[in-house]
């Protein structure tokens, strides 16, 4: 059950994102214990889409109030638009705990909203995460660490 709340949580980091869309349009499902997921599949728009890998560098255990690892998390994207390919990372990792899932959240979403976005559209359209899927995390084959996430999404842009 851990490691598909972690699943659920990496697919919410993920999609980070949601933004302009109200959380009553959100999708609920009950076999991933009724988390709340910020995917609109019918979300319209210009369509972006390509891999998002989350890296975890764990950095203490049991330290800093974070059961059970501190860890560094960084993340890179690379998007397409039409025939145009864009690519992101994280400017610095940044130190959290690695249960932490809604500020791993909304760290990727600020940085969705306030550099992805703009870098390939300009200004500040509104944005949806339209899909994630081919999720593949640590664990199978590897075991963790080093902890990981990569995932293909798609997001759509209303300009």
């Amino acid at each position: 059950m851990k490691t598909m709340q972690r699943a659920v949580r990496l697919l919410l980091l993920a999609g980070v994102i949601v933004v302009g869309i109200p959380a009553t349009l959100w999708a609920e499902s009950d076999a991933i214990g009724g988390s709340f997921l910020p995917i609109d599949k019918n979300a319209a728009g210009t369509k972006v889409a390509g891999p998002l890998a989350v890296y975890y560098e764990v950095v203490g255990i049991n330290t800093g109030g974070c059961l059970p690892f501190e860890v560094n998390m960084s993340f890179t994207m690379k998007l397409t638009k039409g025939s145009n390919s864009y690519a992101f990372a994280s400017p610095a990792p940044t130190r959290l705990c690695y249960e932490a899932h809604d500020l791993q959240v909304a760290i990727i979403q600020a940085f969705f909203a306030n550099t992805v976005i703009p870098g390939i559209f300009g200004g500040s359209p509104s944005f949806a995460l339209k899909s994630v899927t081919d999720l593949t995390q640590d664990g199978s084959p590897q075991t963790a660490p080093p902890f990981f996430a990569i995932m293909d999404i798609e997001l759509a842009v209303k300009q």
